[in-house]
């Protein structure tokens, strides 16, 4: 796991279970606005 990114490093250690992407560690601000707004906010 060394090849990986620290953001990817963040975003795969972080149990999601039900929270906001926008809350999720590893989703920039601009890419949970891309996501809500196609329908995917959890």
């Amino acid at each position: 796991m060394d090849h990986m990114s620290p953001r990817l490093r963040a975003f795969l250690s972080e149990p999601i279970g039900e929270k906001d992407v926008c809350w999720v560690d590893g989703i920039s601000h601009e890419l949970a606005i891309n996501l809500v707004t196609k329908g995917i906010n959890k």
